[in-house]
Parts: C-alpha cells; structure tokens; sequence
C-alpha cells in the first residue's frame, strides 16, 4: 500500500469534506515548495488560490491563513532543530534546492511544443499545445523586465549580506 493509499483509506480523511483536507495539507506543507502541487493534485488549487481570492470568500481565505501561520511555526521549528544538529547538511540540502529551480524560475524562456510528423503541434484534449521543454535565451537589449530583474537579483543579495552582518553583531554582543 502506498502513502497515497493510505491517507485516502484513512477514516478520518474520509469524514472531512475537501476543503478541510486541503486546509490540512496546506498547514502541513506551506513552506515546502510543494504546496500548490499537492493542491493540484488535490484539485483544490482553483478552489482556494483562484475563487477564493477573486471572490474574497473569508470562509475559505481564513482557515487558509490559520493553517498557513500553524504550518509555517511548526515546519519552521522542525527546520530549526534539524539545522541545530545537521547545519551543514541542512545548509547543502537548501542550497541543492536552490540551485535546482534556478533553471525553471529562469524568467527568459521560449516553450517548445510537441510536433507529428508533420511539424504539426499536438494539441491537448483541452486545445492546449503540449509543452515538452523550454529554450533559454539570454535577452538581447536592456528593457524594463531586464532591469527589474537584475534590481530583484541585487536587493536579495544585499537583503542576504545585511542579515548576515546583523546576526554577526547580534552573536559578538
């Protein structure tokens, strides 16, 4: 059996409606960069990121926020203490991470689509191209987006030296 059959089997997972299970694993994985994926799969993602928001409905956006703030202290507390006794493999973990999605978010990207034989796009049932990889580029001119992003990349690394300095002090006093 596995872990995805067992928490569908499980009886109180059966007696919670969908939204109370979705609230539940948001609490359990709002660090974690899978949250929306699980949502997804889910098929709560639209429900709550989506028509909640857009309908600004309180009855969903608050246990949302409830399960966020809950989820965030205590994976932050597990991180905390898994950091105390494994620091360097905790900090080579997070910087593997890191550097792992460094090529989804970069942000100058053609799609390629899948084509038959024919050089035709296949399309998905829903009249979607089917997208089978990206193609980067680095951008030929300084435009706006160019700028804001490499003005984002310098304030998180300015953000990153200010609080590196700051916890030097805090430990020297």
């Amino acid at each position: 059996m596995t872990l995805y059959q067992a928490v569908k089997s499980s009886k109180v997972i059966q007696k919670m409606n969908p939204i109370q299970v979705a609230l539940f694993t948001e609490e359990a994985l709002i660090i974690a960069p899978c949250t929306s994926f699980v949502l997804i799969l889910m098929g709560n993602y639209e429900l709550i990121f989506i028509q909640a928001v857009n309908e600004f409905d309180m009855g969903i956006l608050i246990p949302v926020g409830v399960g966020a703030v809950v989820g965030l202290l205590a994976f932050s507390h597990i991180l905390s203490w898994i950091f105390k006794r494994y620091k360097d493999q905790t900090i080579s973990l997070l910087t593997g991470f890191i550097l792992g999605s460094l090529s989804i978010l970069w942000p100058w990207k053609n799609e390629v689509f899948q084509t038959n034989q024919f050089g035709e796009i296949l399309l998905k049932s829903g009249g979607d191209p089917v997208v089978i990889g990206y193609e980067k580029y680095l951008p030929q001119q300084f435009d706006n987006e160019v700028i804001i992003s490499i003005l984002l990349v310098l304030t998180g690394i300015i953000t990153i030296w200010v609080i590196e300095r700051y916890a030097e002090v805090k430990k020297v006093e």
